[in-house]
């Protein structure tokens, strides 16, 4: 087989989404990615839709030109990346993320693409996604296209008050969240698509060079008119990639491909243009990719991948003095996993301010070898590193690389491998050290929070974008337990296991969490298993071997210090005989735990008995929810039992029918000392989803066909009124305060009723959780991120500042 660099593979993949859309401002490569709309903004964007609903609350202005405070106040906090991430670029304190765009997998065909242009503002965390108003881009082979979305965007510069976006079309001008598109225009009726781009206004001059498939181009910034082309007479190849520009002189240093060679740098004078070939003048070889300015060097410094320690790396050439090896791969190897071997040097990130390159390695197709990423200091070229291998990073292979001097986090969008020839996207993630010198690695942008848990005032999240499967095939899948910090991101808690013979992924989709002390914590995934203990100390299970529990985990709840619930999907195929109809996992199981947290017992409560062991009685084995009450008894939110989930976390499945009967759910309560009874059953209660006791002690349930019902412990069911109009789509979550207080979740939004008004937010994807962070202040789980919402005289309750960033220390 001819493996050839797997960065190569990435690079040929995204170029021929390009034709689909891909495109990239730093390297050959193009990296990936999207987003999708928010709330009220004609943009979908975040920060702007939570102003627009901040004011929105806002009454007149009264007598004492005091405003009355608004009834609600919703933050959103959050926003999903859809699909690779193209490029990642700083101006000032905004943090920009270019992506592609990618089939919205689960709509109807034609599939809609969903993609855009991502801001965070790195203090705040506020995020504004902009997808409606970039131009629209048709997407695969015009004459068999993939459908139409936001033109796929990647490198984001600054220009006084506007910003200038690398486009699939030309060039993006921004400002204030305005786009115009100006098309590069090569000769009449042919343009030029950009994948990289610099701007020279140094020394008197005003020049925008821009690296395009039609070879390299100087536009006036002004009016974007292209007035020169280097291409094949000039460079002897149109296919250039990642530029840099000497401030000094205003020569450009570009990374060229299929010249006479698989790859070099080229360097463009006024009056000259040199070439330096990797492999000779005394530097090593390797595949150029990123292309960087140093001031401290006075060179440019140029990322070489080639996979072996002796070579590649990180050369300086500024075009007079001989060219430089700075470090070949075996070093940066060495301090990024402990063993100098193979790196995949592809991208650069500079910071003049601390005299710092950081750098990104890439797997190799085949081998899988490389990856990492390093920091080099440049006064004495000190270096410093991580990588799976040596941290918990989530994935070795970084796609897009960015810096901030003021947080000192490193911005990276990182990859691991599905197999030796694809990989899979992990978003994006930010990279600093604390003072005690671990690493710590954050969500800056939350999405898919499918589980809500408070230990000790501190809020944690289950992240789940989707089943991590889709990530493989070019969806940023965000996974894992974070921890909520006050600039709205999250801090991963990886899982470590210190007991048992299981393994858990570290960064699990959690999609359950119980918090009842700090030696007791459950983590609940689907098909990542069960983990209890601590996030640093802990025993992984797998649920369905050890207690027959669905890998499907809805629900974990903790009974007192001792006992924990965990309640699963069912799982049948269609077709399915008697004879197969209740065995494997289904149904709820208590845990009993000993002291040092250890299972000691367990009952496994099902429909009907597969064995002696079991507790039949449910009404079905498809268990949504378990409620604890006030007594110490579980209520147990039975659903209509469906065939076996697949790889698509919303699909809905179709129901499962034995004989021609479908198996209605009910609602059961099994009582501290285990006796059980059903308190309602489907006859009433036939589809129940979600539940929650309301102030008088009755639980309050979503029945997918009834909708909201209240049942009584004497069984009594009764219907009850919702505030407002359901968003359409499967019951996900309830959640009931006082007086009124609730927040109804369903797999298309969310009915929010807080201080007698209501509010519906139907763009948030599906609502998945709800708790309660204070009275009158609940914390909704969507997919696209975080809600906080507040009643009238409701205290906001702020949460705990990001951790102060520094650097790893330098050998």
């Amino acid at each position: 087989m001819n493996h050839r660099p797997l960065l190569l593979y990435v690079l040929a993949s995204a170029l021929i989404a390009c034709s689909s859309g891909a495109d990239s401002s730093q390297s050959p490569a193009p990296a990936d990615a999207a987003s999708e709309p928010s709330e009220d903004a004609p943009d979908g964007s975040a920060a702007e839709a939570e102003a627009a609903s901040e004011a929105e609350a806002q009454a007149p202005v009264d007598a004492n030109n005091e405003a009355p405070e608004p009834a609600v106040n919703v933050e959103r906090w959050g926003a999903r990346i859809w699909g690779p991430i193209l490029g990642i670029r700083r101006t000032a304190r905004s943090l920009w993320i270019g992506t592609t765009g990618l089939p919205d997998p689960y709509a109807p065909d034609p599939k809609p693409i969903r993609g855009g242009l991502v801001r965070l503002e790195i203090d705040t965390g506020q995020v504004q996604v902009f997808d409606k108003s970039l131009p629209e881009w048709t997407y695969g082979d015009p004459s068999d296209p993939l459908g139409s979305g936001p033109m796929p965007t990647a490198s984001v510069l600054q220009d006084g008050t506007r910003h200038l976006v690398v486009a699939r079309g030309g060039v993006l001008e921004e400002n204030q969240g305005s786009f115009t598109l100006h098309k590069l225009e090569t000769s009449p009726g042919v343009n030029a698509s950009p994948v990289a781009m610099a701007l020279d206004r140094d020394g008197g001059r005003s020049r925008l060079w821009l690296s395009t498939d039609r070879g390299l181009l100087l536009v006036d910034p002004a009016d974007f008119k292209v007035t020169k082309t280097l291409g094949q007479v000039e460079l002897g190849t149109e296919q250039v990639g990642s530029l840099a520009i000497d401030p000094a002189t205003g020569a450009v240093f570009v990374a060229a491909y299929q010249t006479t060679v698989p790859s070099e740098v080229i360097r463009v004078g006024d009056s000259t243009i040199d070439h330096l070939i990797p492999g000779s003048a005394g530097v090593t070889s390797g595949l150029v990719g990123d292309v960087v300015w140093s001031t401290d060097a006075n060179a440019a410094l140029i990322a070489l991948a080639s996979w072996q320690p002796a070579q590649g790396g990180v050369v300086a050439w500024n075009g007079v003095s001989s060219a430089q090896t700075w470090m070949n791969e075996g070093a940066l190897s060495q301090a990024a996993t402990g063993q100098a071997g193979a790196f995949g040097t592809s991208h650069l990130a500079m910071s003049q301010e601390d005299g710092l390159l950081v750098v990104g390695g890439s797997l190799q197709a085949g081998t899988l070898a490389g990856g990492g990423i390093a920091w080099v200091r440049l006064t004495d070229k000190a270096v410093v590193g991580m990588s799976s291998a040596t941290h918990e990073l989530p994935g070795d292979h970084v796609s897009a690389l960015e810096y901030d001097p003021i947080t000192h986090r490193t911005y990276a969008a990182l990859r691991y491998p599905c197999n030796d020839l694809k990989l899979g996207n992990l978003g994006l993630v930010a990279i600093s050290v604390r003072n005690d010198g671990t690493a710590r690695f954050e969500r800056p942008i939350l999405s898919g929070v499918r589980a809500i848990a408070k230990v000790d005032d501190r809020v944690l999240l289950g992240l789940r974008d989707d089943n991590p499967g889709l990530s493989c095939d070019g969806y940023p899948i965000q996974t894992g337990l974070v921890e909520l910090k006050g600039n709205r991101s999250g801090e991963m808690i990886p899982l470590k296991v210190t007991k048992g013979s299981e393994a858990i992924l570290p960064y699990a989709g959690a999609t359950a969490l119980g918090a009842r002390a700090p030696s007791r914590f459950a983590v609940g995934t689907y098909r990542d298993g069960l983990f209890l203990g601590t996030p640093s100390d802990g025993e992984p299970f797998n649920q369905a071997i050890s207690w027959g529990v669905s890998l499907y985990l809805d629900d974990v709840a903790w009974s007192g210090d001792d006992q924990v619930w965990i309640a699963g999907r069912s799982g049948h195929m269609t077709g399915d005989p008697d004879v197969v109809a209740d065995k494997g996992p289904r149904g709820a199981a208590l845990l009993s735990l000993t002291p040092e947290g250890k299972v000691s017992s367990f009952l496994h409560y099902v429909r009907v008995q597969a064995d002696p062991t079991e507790v039949e009685g449910l009404p079905s084995s498809e268990v949504r929810a378990v409620i604890m009450d006030a007594d110490g008894g579980a209520w147990i939110v039975s659903a209509t039992e469906r065939v076996t989930a697949t790889g698509l976390d919303r699909e809905q499945r179709e129901v499962f029918t034995l004989n021609g009967e479908s198996r209605l759910g009910g609602i059961t309560r099994v009582a501290k000392d285990g006796t059980l009874q059903v308190i309602a059953s489907g006859k009433d209660v036939p589809d129940p989803r979600a539940a929650a006791f309301d102030a008088s002690g009755d639980l309050m349930v979503l029945d997918a066909e009834q909708g909201l019902l209240r049942v009584k412990a004497t069984g009594e069911v009764q219907t009850a009124a919702l505030p407002g109009a359901l968003p359409a789509g499967a019951p996900q979550g309830l959640w009931w305060g006082g007086a009124g207080d609730l927040a109804a979740l369903t797999s298309a939004g969310v009915l929010l009723s807080l201080s007698g008004e209501t509010r519906v937010l139907d763009d948030v994807g599906w609502g998945w959780r709800a708790a309660e962070r204070s009275k009158g202040f609940v914390l909704i789980g969507t997919d696209q991120g975080l809600v906080r919402a507040r009643g009238k005289g409701v205290d906001d309750i702020p949460e705990a500042p990001p951790g102060q960033g520094q650097l790893p220390s330098f050998p």
